[in-house]
């Protein structure tokens, strides 16, 4: 009975070894404005977070950023759709109204124009731009909540 506690007792200390180590790049408490560069160190819990096969260890830490959040290592993948940065939580949408002028009551504005960083979905009434539905999640520092994870 004891050989079995002692393997439990082992076996939850490897577990907890990524998440102590991630924590290691942030003091207690501490909650960063900015995301920053992945330590190399940190890639292998990137690669378990975002279920990454593939990639070149290089590449994801090239590819994700990080930061620190009430004291916890929190971390970004960065893709061609995938804001890691703060919202932008504008109300208007100058841009669309070229688009909206052509296409006056479509049901979407291109992200390509309101911008994949947008807290709102954008469509188009009688010809100006309108943001619908319920903003995205934020967190308190402004990030979407969807696109970071624990490491």
């Amino acid at each position: 009975m004891r050989k079995i506690g002692f393997a439990l007792l082992l076996l939850s200390l490897f577990a907890l070894a990524p998440r102590a180590h991630a924590a290691a790049f942030c003091a207690p408490g501490q909650t960063d404005a900015a995301a920053r560069a992945l330590p190399a160190a940190l890639v292998p819990q990137a690669v378990k977070a975002f279920k990454l096969h593939g990639p070149p260890p290089a590449m994801v830490q090239k590819m994700t950023l990080m930061r620190c959040m009430d004291g916890k290592a929190y971390g970004c993948f960065i893709g061609a759709n995938l804001p890691c940065g703060p919202a932008n939580k504008a109300t208007i949408l100058p841009a669309a109204k070229p688009w909206c002028d052509k296409n006056p009551n479509a049901a979407f504005v291109p992200a390509y124009i309101s911008g994949h960083d947008s807290l709102y979905r954008w469509r188009c009434r009688n010809g100006d731009p309108v943001h619908v539905g319920a903003p995205a999640a934020l967190d308190a520092q402004g990030y979407f909540k969807a696109y970071w994870r624990r490491l």
